[in-house]
């Protein structure tokens, strides 16, 4: 098999979360039928939400470059970014590096409307700065798929889980006002399927289950990954 690089550090637990989510959905019976692995857990790349939203002047692309070429010179075969913010800058990325870079959003809708093809209206909970950039808008709609996000004060609640939560190391959070807003957008919008378009928001529901259909797009990706190093993955997807 060929090896997987993972462009990492956005956030690190999100990192480990990819990782853990490539072995679990690898159809293996030894450690030898599991696809190489290389990370580079890059955490001086500067935070995307921030530069997107015009609050930081810190680009996060020459870090993020500087991580793709040494994964490029290691010798992996594909790349995988474990932060859907950080899909803003895809172009820049794989224009790049000579590896291909795997686009975690657009497989993430490909998934999506062959595995549930009477949905059209999908909810996106991400950071301001994913929907900012239209990173899942313009991946829905290649697939002839509406994104459907919170209203404000369910953002605010999916904000504060982001960063006061899991990239703030507290994973005890309290999830009531998440849970609420989940809720309202199921509702009102009679939205089935929900994607956790931020890989902190993956994290959080691997720590506390909260119930309905949701679409991660790293476990999604990382399947996609297996397979294109030659690895075989499991018959349903790690959740």
């Amino acid at each position: 098999m060929e090896t997987i690089g993972i462009l990492g550090g956005m956030g690190p637990m999100a990192t480990v979360n990819l990782t853990q989510a490539i072995v679990e959905n690898t159809l293996a019976d030894t450690d030898q039928q599991h696809p190489p692995v290389i990370v580079d857990s890059n955490t001086r790349i500067a935070d995307r939400t921030a530069f997107l939203l015009g609050r930081s002047a810190l680009d996060p692309r020459p870090e993020m470059l500087l991580a793709a070429a040494r994964l490029e010179k290691s010798g992996v075969s594909c790349i995988v970014m474990p932060c859907n913010t950080a899909h803003a800058f895809y172009d820049d990325i794989a224009a790049g590096t000579k590896t291909e870079v795997l686009h975690m959003i657009e497989e993430t809708a490909c998934w999506i409307q062959k595995k549930y093809p009477g949905q059209k209206k999908i909810g996106v909970l991400a950071t301001q700065g994913t929907y900012n950039a239209n990173v899942y808008k313009a991946g829905l709609e290649k697939y002839g798929l509406e994104q459907i996000v919170p209203d404000m004060e369910g953002q605010m609640a999916v904000t504060s889980l982001i960063y006061d939560g899991i990239k703030a190391n507290r994973f005890d959070f309290d999830m009531t006002d998440y849970r609420g807003a989940i809720d309202r957008m199921r509702n009102e919008h009679q939205v089935d399927v929900i994607i956790l378009g931020c890989t902190e928001l993956s994290v959080a529901h691997r720590l506390h289950k909260v119930a309905g259909i949701f679409a991660d797009p790293l476990q999604v990706v990382a399947r996609v990954a297996i397979e294109r190093v030659g690895g075989r993955v499991t018959c349903e997807i790690h959740q």
